[in-house]
């Protein structure tokens, strides 16, 4: 009995240290930030004892590597919980981006892969998108099934992940073992041919082993035509307690995804969106029935932490990830929308013509990334207070390989009406070109400390270096750099009236990121390259305030944040886009407000506002762009949901009934030239108008363990777009039409 009770205090402890640690950091992949939320002691420092319903809010996460509350972090970080996740129906990383401030996802290239906006600026799709804290190429959708929570790490704080865009850091982290036997399954049916099954079950095998398995599968129409999917999630885990001292965690993750993909809506030649019409026929496919894009991606990560003594820890993390997909679609360019015999640069054309309808070539490859790291980490007490110094080396390899296809890309002569849309375009003949290969080693060295100085005075800080080695089929280009940040925390209140806990806090952070881009030129007719550009850097400024309230259910944060992204690589035209021109740099101002927790134990609430400044501050491939908002960054955003629980005599106790908005203002639609015709007052840029979108939801007990559900999406039926990615003249999503979904959850 007394060796059973020192494991499970051992275990709390290294979970305590994990939690704070890992998400933000590669060596705490494994989920291991999943345990604050559902495992720690009655008496852990960081735990939030919620009684009667659970909260929106997680009381730690991810952004210093150390063990910081989140009002007790000097840096911006935002996270979705698993119950916030349930209750609004977020099923993918998509839709959970809608609950973020700052935080926004496009669909682009026929609607197959999705970009994200973190700050205004986009995140990269191997740097900026983690699983349980370490890399994974995102090329597909993640599905929520297996997610414990999303953390967003706004800005480039966390020098844990080194290079990555400065707009900031998203991670989900995956659930992992319980040793209190668990399990559910949860069943929905709704609009437009929407069924989905999830099961989880979660307990000990032994005394030293544990056990989670998550599954789920989606099969999924939509408000458009000949579109659909079908999506199959299994995410096995094991918890094993080696010794008294050691604790060992397998997590493993697979998805995968086939889909018919839409292209999108597009505008004419001149960049306007005919706004009316498609408001109307939003329902319209505008590809052909043959698209496809099918993606599997696995992942297996191994974490073996030990405690030396009580001060000194060290934890050693590897990992392995890859994904494949193959694709290949159809979409439209160019609408003609105003009268008949309208004459543009491709010929004359009737209201409704497409101008030309493109056949993207297949795509194909796969992916894949192996990493180690090592993290030692030391507490020591200096003037009565806990210190904290963590010590990491890191080394990733990254492979990819891309087919190479030729053949016909648009088909000439042939007429798409949107009025009247022919869906009999036969699929292309197409050639096999071979395949491009790209490696690249990273290896990475971080130093990070948090000080206590005085009672009320918290610091953290770090330096990290990092070298990067690229090659592809025909050189070899390696850079590296150092980045940094520090921040520092006051406490000004403690304890007084409903306000817990109030803290002013600032910092500063770099951040950079290699692109391997190239300028080139052309010698007896024959494109070369000639200087490797240097890396894009990021620099950011950000001060705010947070406070937990009514005795720590309610955290409120404010934050306001000037970030410069410099060294931008874009494309040089003269070459087809085979190189790049240098010195290109964006900025984005604004302030962030977010509040979430519970205000009454049965009143849940979530919100979350952002207000973005951007602008393109050099652009010298097109240097009209300069002073441009980027592309898909409203100016003023707003994320808000709440609920109540009713706990009555009667029939109504435990009826939950909830709703909530989501505006996003007036955006861009793309940030370049593509057609200006200044003589009549176009030039190529246009706007997406402001949306307002609300949801409604109600839940029953039909027992203790059987839960009825029914969610309404767009409960107005709001007509409006949701995102652009028009360089080519298509890709305007619009929003779903009103969408009902109910839903059965057994618990035991």
């Amino acid at each position: 009995m007394l060796r059973s009770v020192h494991q499970t205090e051992f275990r709390e402890r290294m979970r305590r240290r994990l939690t704070a640690s890992a998400a933000m950091s590669a060596a705490l992949a494994l989920g291991a930030p999943a345990w604050a939320q559902s495992d720690l002691s009655d008496d852990g420092p960081d735990e939030i004892v919620v009684e009667g319903i659970r909260s929106f809010r997680d009381n730690t996460a991810s952004g210093t590597g150390f063990n910081l509350p989140l009002v007790e972090t000097p840096f911006s970080i935002s996270v979705v919980s698993r119950e916030l996740l349930e209750t609004t129906n977020s099923f993918n990383t998509i839709q959970a981006s809608n609950l973020i401030g700052g935080l926004t996802a496009v669909q682009l290239s026929g609607g197959v892969n999705t970009d994200y906006f973190a700050r205004g600026f986009t995140l990269d799709t191997v740097t900026g998108f983690k699983q349980n804290g370490v890399s994974i190429v995102r090329n597909f959708d993640m599905d929520l099934a297996a997610v414990e929570r999303i953390e967003f790490i706004k800005g480039p704080s966390g020098i844990e992940f080194g290079r990555a865009n400065p707009g900031g850091i998203v991670n989900v982290v995956t659930k992992t073992p319980k040793a209190e036997s668990q399990g559910s399954v949860r069943a929905l049916v709704g609009s437009n041919d929407f069924y989905r099954v999830e099961a989880d079950s979660t307990g000990s095998i032994t005394d030293r082993l544990r056990y989670r398995v998550v599954g789920a599968y989606e099969d999924a129409g939509s408000f458009i035509d000949f579109v659909e999917s079908d999506t199959v999630v299994f995410a096995p885990s094991l918890e094993y307690d080696l010794t008294d001292k050691t604790l060992v965690q397998l997590v493993g993750y697979a998805q995968r995804i086939n889909n018919v993909p839409e292209a999108g809506l597009p505008t004419n030649d001149l960049g306007e969106v005919p706004v009316s019409f498609f408001e109307q026929n939003r329902g319209l496919f505008t590809g052909q029935p043959w698209n496809f894009a099918n993606t599997q991606a696995q992942s297996l990560q191994l974490l073996v932490q030990h405690e030396f003594n009580e001060s000194f820890s060290g934890k050693v993390n590897i990992y392995q990830t890859q994904s494949e997909f193959e694709r290949r679609y159809a979409r439209p360019r160019f609408i003609v929308f105003e009268n008949d015999g309208v004459v543009t640069n491709n010929g004359t054309f009737n209201r409704g013509d497409v101008e030309e309808f493109q056949i993207r070539r297949p795509q194909g490859g796969k992916d894949s990334t192996f990493g180690q790291q090592l993290e030692l980490r030391y507490d020591f007490d200096l003037f009565g207070r806990e210190n904290s110094i963590v010590v990491t080396g890191e080394h990733i390899s990254f492979d990819a390989e891309g087919e190479s296809w030729g053949g016909a890309r648009t088909i000439p002569g042939f007429v798409f009406n949107v009025d009247n849309p022919d869906f009999g375009i036969g699929r292309p003949e197409v050639t096999f070109g071979g395949i491009n290969e790209t490696e690249e080693e990273v290896y990475s060295a971080s130093f990070q400390a948090l000080l206590r100085p005085l009672p009320f005075f918290t610091v953290t800080g770090g330096v990290r270096y990092d070298t990067v080695e690229a090659t592809n089929d025909a050189e070899s280009l390696e850079v590296d750099d150092v980045t940094f940040n520090v921040g520092g925390l006051i406490n000004v209140v403690k304890d007084a009236g409903f306000i817990t806990e109030l803290n002013l806090y600032g910092n500063y952070a770099t951040s950079f990121f290699p692109t391997f881009a190239q300028t080139g030129q052309i010698v007896d007719g024959v494109e070369v390259p000639l200087n490797l550009l240097p890396p894009e850097t990021g620099k950011q400024a950000e001060i705010g305030a947070k406070a937990e309230l009514f005795d720590g259910e309610l955290l409120v944060t404010l934050a306001a944040f000037d970030i410069e992204r410099s060294n931008i690589a874009v494309d040089d035209f003269r070459f087809g886009g085979a190189f790049s021109l240098p010195a290109g740099s964006q900025q984005s101002r604004g302030f962030e407000f977010e509040v979430v927790g519970r205000l009454t134990p049965q009143w849940r609430v979530f919100f979350a506002y952002a207000y973005l400044d951007t602008e393109i501050t050099a652009a010298p491939d097109a240097p009209e762009a300069e002073g441009r908002a980027l592309a898909n960054v409203p100016e003023n955003s707003v994320s808000f949901y709440t609920n109540y629980l009713f706990e009555t005599d009667n029939f109504l106790d435990g009826l939950r009934v909830g709703g909530g908005v989501v505006y996003r203002g007036e955006r861009a639609g793309n940030d370049f030239i593509r057609s200006p015709q200044p003589e009549i007052g176009l030039d190529g840029f246009f706007m997406l108008p402001s949306d307002f979108v609300t949801n409604f939801d109600v839940r029953y007990p039909v027992s203790d363990n059987v839960q009825l559900s029914v969610n309404v999406t767009n409960g107005f039926n709001e007509l409006g777009f949701d995102s652009s990615f028009s360089w080519n003249g298509s890709g305007i999503k619009p929003i779903p039409p009103r969408e009902v979904r109910v839903g059965l959850n057994v618990d035991w």
